[in-house]
């Protein structure tokens, strides 16, 4: 009877990563021969990485090496199984069926990937120049917003400077209403005091034309008198003295009556403008209130 037998086969492969570090690559198979079978089993494989003088193991167990070294050999996976470990059996794959061929020539020079690109380049500037679009009536409104919020800053500023203008007015105003209510008031203490002496003026004559009638009811009742010339004439220089007296006093007070009379035309004149001006500044401030 025949006993199993196994034999043991191993490959390394040593070369230099793209980033300049030494690598080895450690494939094991195993093939267990019986009597009329063989059957054949992959180990373990291992990659010992060196760089700068720091070893790294890595283990099939825990990454698949297939992976990692196309990462370390800087190719893809067609490249590494038609070009690199293309088996011999293999190696007139060149004169192989068009499609099979585009296939494999597909595959090394990433076409697929190729095709995506562009696809995705092309998908891309489509959709850069719909979001530029977009971009540039955001940036018309942008501009238009800008363009109103200016204005209204501009608005803002007038009418603030406005304001300000009125404020002062207002406060000339005020000073103005001020003056001319003291001068109104003055107005009206001389047009009281004119018609305070209008009035004794006029008590003054009432008093003379009483004064007359008194002497006129004298001389209805006078009566012959046993004086002496002399004394008759004194009485008569006292009564003539005394008439011229009354007479320059009444015209005196007269004069004064018609003076007075022009002053008092002449202040409620003056009145009657203050009070316009007064009413017309009392409108005006207003006016500048209500802004």
């Amino acid at each position: 009877m025949c006993k199993e037998k196994e034999v043991m086969a191993q490959v390394k492969l040593s070369f230099k990563s793209t980033d300049g570090a030494k690598v080895v690559c450690t494939r094991s198979l195993q093939v267990t021969m019986k009597a009329n079978t063989r059957s054949q089993k992959t180990l373990e494989g291992q990659l010992l990485v060196v760089k700068n003088g720091e070893r790294t193991t890595l283990s099939s167990k825990v990454a698949d090496l297939n992976t990692v070294m196309l990462q370390y050999l800087g190719v893809s996976k067609a490249v590494l199984d038609y070009v690199i470990f293309c088996h011999q059996d293999e190696s007139l794959w060149p004169m192989s069926e068009p499609a099979t061929l585009k296939k494999k020539f597909d595959d090394i020079f990433e076409a697929v990937k190729y095709t995506n690109a562009i696809k995705n380049i092309k998908d891309l500037v489509k959709k850069q120049k719909e979001d530029l679009g977009q971009e540039k009536v955001r940036l018309e409104q942008y501009r238009i917003d800008k363009d109103r919020a200016e204005r209204a800053e501009k608005k803002s500023r007038d009418l603030h400077t406005e304001v300000e203008c009125q404020r002062d007015k207002i406060t000339a105003l005020d000073a103005e209403i001020k003056a001319s209510t003291k001068e109104t008031q003055e107005y009206w203490k001389t047009a009281s005091e004119f018609e305070a002496m209008i009035a004794a003026l006029n008590g003054k004559r009432q008093q003379m034309v009483t004064m007359k009638e008194n002497i006129e009811d004298l001389a209805k009742g006078l009566e012959l008198v046993e004086d002496s010339d002399e004394e008759l004439e004194n009485m008569k220089r006292d009564y003539d003295t005394r008439m011229r007296v009354f007479e320059d006093s009444i015209k005196t007070l007269e004069a004064q009556q018609g003076q007075l009379h022009v002053e008092l035309q002449r202040v409620r004149g003056a009145l009657e403008v203050k009070l316009t001006e007064q009413g017309t500044a009392t409108a005006e401030k207003k006016v500048n209130l209500s802004l």
